[in-house]
Order: C-alpha cells, then structure tokens, then sequence
C-alpha cells in the first residue's frame, strides 16, 4: 500500500490556504487506502466502476495539480496536470517524467534522485511553458512540492508532486533562471558542481558563496579555492567518488569559517554528500557536492555524549560501589570475627554472618532492634555492665580499644567469653552516623590459657602440683606459719629401685605405677596438704596446719604402709616401697629451697639405712650429704686417672682345699682418702648411672687377668664377676660380655657371672632370657646372696644357674647361740638336689667349715682361707 507523507505534505505547502489544505488532506487519506503499484486510471477496468469513477472524480476535481510519479513512469495524474503538461491522458499515462517535459529533463533526474536518496520534502517555484492555455495566463509560475511516498518497508517508492499557481514577482519574473538553476541557486544547503579530474568549480549555490563570504570561485580548483574546507581526507573522497562513480554519502567535517555576518568563529560541521555525475556514455565527468550544516546536531550530540560519558562515568562509579559493597559484604561474611553496625540511635543496622551466629539474632529480625537487646553483654566478674561499650562510643564520639572478658548473653541464653572494639562511623563530611562494634569469642581462648597454666604448675603425667607450684606454696605455707608461731613439715621421698622396674618392663609399666604411686599417696593426705611430683621417681609432700615430728611421723608411717601393698598394672604384680627423708619449719630450714635440700639429704639417711623407712634431718646429715657429693664428683674422674683397681679373694675346695676359682672385688685407691672399699662408692655410683661404665671396666679388667694368668701357666679354674641390676637389664648386656670376651681371649668357662636373686626375681621371664643367652655362650652363671630375696623355687628351677652362693648372714649364724645352720643346710640341699654348685662366703672360723664339711657344702669363700688380695698377691698364692 503506498503511503503519502501527508504530514510532510501538509507542512511543506506553506503558501497554500487553509481551506487547500484540508482538501489536499483529504485526499491524501483517500489515496492512502489504495494500491497504486503500477497502476494507471486506464488500468483500473478490474475495479469496482463505482469505485473507479469515485476516484477519478476526486482527483479531477483537485486544484492544484497533482500527479504520482512512481519508480520511473506516471502511474496516475489528473486532469489538471494534464493541461499543465498541454498533453492527452493517454500520452503521458507510463511515460519518464522527463520525457514529458524535456526542458526540465535534467533537473526532474537530479530531483528525483535527491528526494530518493534523501527522503526530502522540495519546494520550488517553476514557470509555465504553455502560456496559451487560458487557465494558466493568469499564473506564469507554479509553486511546486515534490514529497516522498513510503511503501510498507518504509522505503521510498515515489514521489507525489503537488502544484499550485504562484504569482510573478518582479524579480522572478525578470530574472528568474532555468527551473535547475533555480533550485540548485535557493537550495538551503551547501552545493558545489564540480567538472574534470582536477575538481574545477563550475557551479556553487547561494549556500556555499555565502560560507566563503561571497568570493569569487567559479572556474577554480576546489582546494584553491576552498582551503579552509580542503583537506587531504577532503580531496580523497572527490577522488574516490570521481574514481568509482559511486556516490559517498554521511561524510561529516568541521569547518573553520570566518564569516563577519556570525557571532563566533567557532569551527561548523557539514555533513558532505559526493554525487558522480556522468555523461550520456555514463562516463564520470564531475562531482555534485552538497553540504548540510550539523553544527547545533553535532553540538546537541556532543553535549549528549558528554550528558552519556557522565551517565556512563556514573554508572561506573555507582558499579563499583556496588562491587565495593559487595566485595566488603564478602569480607565481612567470611572473617571469624563478628561485626555489629548500629546508627546514631543505637539501634541495628547491620550484621554479618558470625554475629549472626553468635548473637542468634537473624539480620532482618535484629534490624531496628537497640543494640543492648541484640548484643547482651555483662561484666565477667560483677556480672554488671552499667553502659553498652557501643553507646559509650556514640556519646564520646572516639574509639574504644580491645577489652576483654566480657560475657555475651546469647539469644537462647548460653553464655561465651569475648573479646570486642568499638569504633565510630564517619559520613562523608566528617560527622558521626553510627558506631560499630567488632568481637570475637575467646572462650577457648582462655580455656587453652587456663589448661596451659595448670600444666605450667602441674606434672603432665601424674596431674600433681610440680616444682614451681610446691615452691609457691611452701612460701606461702611459712608466711602463714610464720604469722601464726606454727610449723609445717616436709616429707622427700624417693621409690626403692623403680630404675630396675622402668628398665626391665618399660617406662610404659614404670608410668602407670608413677600414677598408682601418686593416688595413693594423695589419698595419705589432707586436702590442705599438698603431694607434688619433682621429677622421676621423687615426690614431696607438704603438711600444713602445725604438723611437728610427731604429725610428720604419723604421714610418714601411713605412706609407708600404703606403697607396701602390691599394684596391679598390666598383668604385673609389682612391689615398690620408698624411702623418706623429713624436714621441719622452723628448725631445719626458713625458706622453701633449704627444706627441701635437708629433706632430701634425710632420704640419702633412710636409704642407706636399709630403705623403706624414714629419717628425720639432723644436722650431721649435712656432712655426709656433702661427702657424698664429694664421693659422686671425685669418682667421675676415678676411671680416667686409673684409680679403681681390683683385688681376688679365692674361692676352696672344702674337701681338697685347693683353689678352684677367684672372685673379682673392686677397690678405690682415692690419693687422699686411700683404699676405699666398694660400700663406700658403689651406692653412690648406682645413684648416679656411674655403675655401668664402672661395672664393664670391672669384667673386661677380671677377664683379662684371667687370661694373663692362664698364660702364665697358672691354673685358675674360673674367675667371678658381680654384675648390677643396672647392668643386667640393659639391653646391650649379652653383647658387652661377649665382645669382652673375644677381646680378651677368655674362654667363656671360665668366667662366672654372679647376679643377686633380688635382681633376678624383679622380672623372671625376662631374667630367664637373658641368662639363656649367657649359657648358650657358655657363661658360668651364680647366684649371689641366695636367701635374702624371694625368689620362687619353681623359677630357680628354671633358671640355668650352675652355683648358688649362700649369703654371709646365714653363715654368720651358725656361731651363733640362736643359731643352728637351719637355713644353710636346706640351702646345700636344695642346690645338691638340683645339681647346682654350693658356695658359702664369709667363712671365718675353722668350726664353719666343719659345719659346712659335714652338710657337703662344695666351696667355702672368706677371711678364713684368705682376704681379698691384689693381683700379684694372688698370683703368689696359686703359685704356692
């Protein structure tokens, strides 16, 4: 359907009356409704006649003119046009418009093009070239609109010319140009004609003379002409549109003009248009050049894209401040602390995830609600807190700084120790506009503070009080005491042999019995009294509340009968007991620090007093306690300065009486204290760790003597070696005897390993293996002091011994009035009957051996056959 741009119609015929108007609007309507697309009056036989006639009768009876001109051809005129064109309907009705009028052949071409490439509405006047047609005397000239008709794609398909009679003015009349020249001359815009290669000017509008400020450039070369228009970008458009033919249209460029008649000199811009004009061999011969002034457009778009650069700078900005909130949402959402905002009311605005969490306040329910409702926060002491820390902040307007052991009262009412800071909020120009507050919780915190602290004070393992906590309370024990004329008493104990239980089963076993030691001693005393561990196998009690001797004595009995009993750990029935060292405030000492060093030497008393008893300090304990010290020191360097020598007491045939064999005994020969016996040192070495050292240059030392003497022709039949518990419980032991042997070239016949039945009995099944081990090596094996341990007969028989060596006490007794040698005969006939060799030491008087004689005791060893002598002596004797 063809569409008139009525509009454009209407409001380019300004010199046409109202009532015109409104019948040309009507008629536009009309046609409006129908199909013109090829279509003529002739050709309308398939319409409706009614219709048809209804049609022609309008369009003839409108005045002015008017006529549709379609792509190329009159599509349908009317009457009055066909006078004006002085031609029959039938003549013009297909035909090219410029065929109808040849003198106007050129400009209808240029017209249409324009208006086709365009979309512009044209008016011009146009004179009459039929003057004798008497409807047209009156009117010379014709006002002329040539409006574009739009197809339903909204492209333009023709072109609606519409005529009406103008009157000759004077200076139209006598100067008015050919109808071309006419437009070209008034056209509003720019419009240069342009002919040849070299772009000479032979045309230029009013426009155009007008931007030059009237120069003369006709017949130039447009960059001569033009300079201030004329650019290279310029010249190669003409270039490119005389080169190709093919027009360049949308080519905008500012314009620095200097017109006098314009309020600035500021650059216009021209929107070019370069249409090829060619000749009737269609061959390029010029440039039509036509400019449209899209100053104030370009301006209005400048100051659009300014409005949109500052929208779009705006959008930034509002962008980013939404990926910066965004991204401080996250933040705070994802750190461990919880943050509280809250406005100039105290009231809640704001709540990440964790205090969400630990304020069981959802955001949108504690939004709006007063900070003390949401975050309930009292004082860990007073349980008080007279104003929330945030409205504190508020009210002074400055930062408050980390505080901590406040309590939070959650929602559901638990409670948690916290940490917090508050801080004001600033707006933009500096004022306050709320606060916020940030805290964590640091209830575990202070419970690992707490759990560290008890660990500082207390033993890992047995949970009592250590060192530093008994220190403490001891000072604040004699401060009290001090205040009130009272005394308070100090028990050092230290378990019997433990090392042989922790070496022999493993510090697993030697732990749990710590632990069965430690409860049963809490269990001793009162809750005043304090039982602390000092390391090892050490503890130390302290009695409060005016405990004398006397009060001291009745703990000491107490524990002594409590560690007696047997404990049950891991299958073990093990037996421990202790030995307890006593001081008393104030006599033996006014700080913490002497107590316990007095307390502790009163120990060494009780052990060498035979253990598993108590001894109170006295003031000579300080001597010996000092020599002992002096002992420990000195025989440290004993081995290096080759002062331990051994001495070999001979061991008889009580039948024959020869020799049968030597027992090795160690001895001190101190520079300044002379010969020293082993129960002088050996404790103190024992004590010390200095008996293992001390205990493998003994057998390597015996050993090699042995084979020295063998060497030398004297017959010897083997040579015994006392071995200590901590000897026999290494795990190294076996191997340290054999390469000993293969050092010194022994015979393992002929060495004896004497081993005390204690030793033996605190661990049998393990006792069992290791002397397995020796035998299979061919160690003589010997148990030392037989009668004086426990040992079960069922494991002796078990045991892989060759000589039982019956105690010197039991030999003692036979002298005695009391005694009768019970013992010592069942001891020679248990061992006869289990093949075992019978040794009897401390023999000293000639009516013991005859006792032993006659019960078949085997060997006899002691003063009565000869004193320990040094190896020299007791090469003399084998001699002799």
């Amino acid at each position: 359907m063809l569409l008139p741009a009525s509009s454009t119609l209407i409001l380019s015929m300004n010199n046409i009356k109202n009532s015109e108007l409104n019948e040309i609007g009507e008629m536009a309507s009309l046609i409006s409704e129908f199909d013109w697309s090829g279509t003529s009056l002739g050709a309308m036989s398939d319409w409706n006649a009614s219709l048809r006639n209804t049609v022609a009768e309008i369009l003839d009876s409108i005045w002015p003119t008017m006529i549709l001109w379609g792509p190329d051809l009159i599509q349908i005129y009317n009457d009055a046009y066909r006078i004006m064109l002085a031609a029959r309907h039938p003549a013009a009705l297909g035909q090219r418009m410029q065929d109808c009028r040849p003198e106007e052949s050129e400009f209808i071409v240029s017209l249409y093009r324009q208006i086709r490439k365009t979309g512009i509405t044209v008016n011009i006047e146009v004179p009459v070239h039929t003057p004798d047609i008497a409807p047209l005397q009156k009117f010379p000239h014709f006002a002329m609109t040539y409006s574009p008709l739009y197809d339903e794609s909204a492209s333009i398909y023709g072109i609606l010319a519409v005529a009406k009679e103008a009157e000759c003015r004077p200076d139209t009349a006598q100067f008015a140009p050919e109808p071309f020249q006419q437009m070209f001359r008034q056209a509003p815009g720019f419009m240069v004609l342009l002919k040849g290669p070299d772009h000479v000017i032979e045309m230029a509008n009013l426009a155009a003379k007008r931007l030059v400020e009237g120069r003369d450039i006709i017949g130039k070369t447009v960059s001569a002409a033009i300079p201030e228009m004329v650019d290279q970008g310029f010249l190669a458009l003409l270039d490119k549109a005389y080169g190709s033919g093919n027009a360049i249209t949308g080519t905008e460029m500012p314009i620095s003009l200097h017109n006098s008649s314009m309020a600035d000199a500021s650059p216009r811009y021209l929107d070019f248009i370069y249409q090829p004009i060619k000749d009737i061999e269609g061959q390029v011969s010029g440039i039509f050049i036509e400019g449209h002034d899209v100053t104030e457009k370009k301006l209005t778009g400048d100051a659009l894209s300014h409005a949109h650069q500052h929208i779009i700078e705006r959008m930034v900005i509002e962008e980013n401040l939404f990926l910066d909130k965004a991204r401080a949402e996250v933040i705070l959402n994802s750190i461990s602390d919880a943050v509280i905002g809250v406005d100039m009311a105290g009231k809640v605005d704001y709540l990440n995830v964790a205090a969400q969490n630990m304020t069981g306040w959802a955001r949108d329910e504690a939004r709006s609600q007063p900070i003390a409702k949401v975050m309930q926060v009292v004082d860990g002491i007073t349980r008080k807190l007279d104003k929330h820390p945030i409205e504190w902040v508020i009210q002074h307007q400055k930062p408050m700084a980390m505080v901590p052991g406040m309590v939070l009262i959650r929602r559901d009412g638990t409670e948690s120790i916290i940490e917090y800071s508050v801080a004001p909020v600033c707006d933009v120009t500096g004022g306050i506009s709320g606060a916020v507050i940030m805290f964590h919780d640091i209830s575990a915190v202070q419970m690992m503070a707490m759990k560290m602290a008890h660990l500082a004070q207390h033993d890992f393992l047995t949970n009592l009080p250590n060192r530093l906590l008994l220190n403490d309370r001891i000072t604040q024990a004699i401060s009290q005491a001090e205040r009130h004329g009272t005394h308070l008493a100090l028990l050092f104990l230290d378990l019997d042999n433990f090392k042989h239980i922790n070496d022999s089963l493993g510090h697993a076993i030697g732990d749990k019995l710590l632990q069965s030691v430690a409860r049963r001693l809490s269990s001793c005393v009162r809750n005043s009294d304090t039982v602390s561990r000092q390391g090892g196998d050490e503890f130390v009690v302290l009695l409060t509340e005016d405990s004398d001797r006397e009060g001291a004595s009745v703990i000491a009995d107490k524990v002594l009968d409590m560690l007696s009993m047997s404990h049950f750990i891991s299958g073990h029935d093990l037996h421990v007991t202790t030995s307890i060292g006593i001081s008393i405030y104030p006599t033996d000492g006014r700080n913490a620090e002497t107590l316990i060093k007095n307390a502790d030497t009163a120990m060494y008393q009780a052990k060498e007093k035979g253990r598993n008893n108590y001894q109170f300090f006295k003031n000579d304990m300080n001597v010996r306690a000092v020599q002992r010290q002096v002992i420990e020191t000195s025989l440290r360097h004993a081995l290096k300065r080759e002062q331990l020598i051994l001495h070999y007491q001979p061991k008889v045939n009580l039948t024959t009486g020869k020799i049968t064999g030597a027992e090795a005994l160690l001895r001190w020969v101190h520079p300044q204290w002379g010969l020293m016996l082993p129960n002088r040192f050996v404790p103190v070495a024992e004590d010390c760790g200095l008996i293992v050292p001390i205990g493998r240059w003994v057998l390597r030392e015996a050993c090699t003597q042995a084979q020295r003497w063998k060497n030398s022709g004297l017959l010897l039949g083997s040579i015994a070696v006392n071995i200590s518990a901590l000897e026999f419980r290494r795990r190294d032991f076996v191997d340290s005897v054999r390469a000993i042997l293969d050092e010194t070239g022994l015979a393992p016949g002929s060495l004896q390993l004497e081993i005390t039945e204690s030793v033996l009995m605190r661990d049998a099944e393990s006792s069992t293996q290791v002397l397995q081990q020796l035998k299979n090596m061919g160690v003589q094996l010997a148990v030392d002091d037989f009668g004086t341990g426990y040992s079960s007969l069922s494991y002796l028989n078990q045991f892989p011994i060759d000589v039982l060596k019956i105690d010197r006490s039991f030999v003692q007794d036979i002298l005695t009035a009391q005694g009768n040698g019970i013992i010592v005969s069942a001891v020679i006939a248990m061992g006869t009957s289990l093949k075992q060799q019978v040794v009897a030491e401390g023999v000293e008087q000639q009516r013991q051996v005859d006792f032993l004689k006659i019960r078949h005791c085997d060997e006899g060893q002691g003063f009565f056959f000869s004193q320990p002598l040094c190896a020299k002596h007791f090469a003399t004797l084998l001699k002799g």
